[in-house]
């Protein structure tokens, strides 16, 4: 079941744009995260596209484990214990990176800025999710090298 990860990933990508964008917290963004640099020369230093594509690659693959750990490992079956394992996988991140960013002095406000962020994606994953897989709903992947059929391992 793994349309409801590539769901969430996409969702959370679509957030990501809305998130950072200069009309929501993009200006305050940029401006703690790059002090003294215009958007234009951020871009012209050629790093965002390395970025979106990390962002990219970040995103399915979060999306891809938590499936792995809401399903397999949690089992959970309801939007609202999904969201809540969002939110609970979102605070352990936020306590895992404060001490980080206090001690290398980085801006708390693009830190909420971005652990805010992060927050709303892991519940959007979560619940889209459950969401599909309570569904049943999921497209084909095909099986390479293999009759398709499960060895029982």
């Amino acid at each position: 079941m793994v349309l409801g990860a590539l769901i969430g990933a996409a969702l959370s990508c679509a957030l990501g744009a809305l998130w950072y964008a200069p009309v929501v917290f993009g200006n305050a963004w940029m401006s703690v995260t790059f002090p003294g640099k215009s958007a234009r020369q951020i871009q012209a230093s050629g790093s965002v596209g390395v970025s979106l594509g990390v962002s990219l690659l970040s995103s399915g693959t979060l999306a891809l484990l938590m499936q792995c750990i809401l399903v397999n490992f949690f089992k959970v079956d309801t939007l609202t214990e999904a969201a809540s394992v969002g939110f609970g996988l979102a605070c352990l991140s936020i306590l895992c990176d404060i001490s980080h960013c206090t001690f290398s002095q980085r801006s708390m406000v693009g830190f909420f800025i971005d652990h805010a962020y992060d927050a709303v994606c892991l519940v959007i994953m979560a619940v889209s999710i459950v969401y599909f897989n309570k569904l049943g709903l999921d497209i084909p992947i095909p099986v390479i090298g293999g009759s398709g059929k499960k060895s029982g391992l």
